[in-house]
């Protein structure tokens, strides 16, 4: 005869399993998004410091570029290397309007040979830290 307790017994311990999976995986979602946070943070804290670091608006482009490159591979979480062009094809795909914009006018400013001026350099810089402060998370 079964008794009650042999009922109730493994109930309890499934339910324990499937407490502590849920546990494991809502930390697992935490940690994720706090490293995402501590990422854009560390963005953020190179893209200020381009401004006193470059001593001409194009060498601000070029160390912009470097970080924003980053930035989007990280974004979309990948190892390829893109261009800027590219890298504007999938942000459109994906309905990240802003984000493609920055991208093209990255690839003008750099590869265009067009007379780079400090305010574009600032107005690239800014627009970069207003992507990287909205962004919604990687992926």
């Amino acid at each position: 005869m079964i008794t009650p307790i042999l009922i109730i017994i493994p109930v309890v311990i499934i339910v324990l399993i499937l407490a502590l999976i849920f546990i494991f995986l809502r930390i697992r979602q935490l940690n994720q998004e706090e490293k995402k946070k501590k990422e854009r943070r560390e963005f953020l804290e190179k893209s200020i410091k381009l401004e006193g670091r470059a001593k001409t608006p194009k060498e601000s482009l070029i160390m912009l570029r470097d970080i924003s490159k980053k930035f989007f591979k990280d974004y979309f979480n990948e190892n390829k290397e893109r261009t800027y062009l590219e890298i504007a094809e999938k942000l459109k795909s994906k309905k990240e309007q802003k984000m493609a914009e920055f991208c093209e006018k990255m690839d003008y400013l750099i590869y265009s040979g067009a007379e780079i001026s400090k305010e574009n350099a600032l107005e690239m810089i800014n627009e970069f830290d207003s992507i990287v402060k909205s962004a919604k998370g990687h992926n």
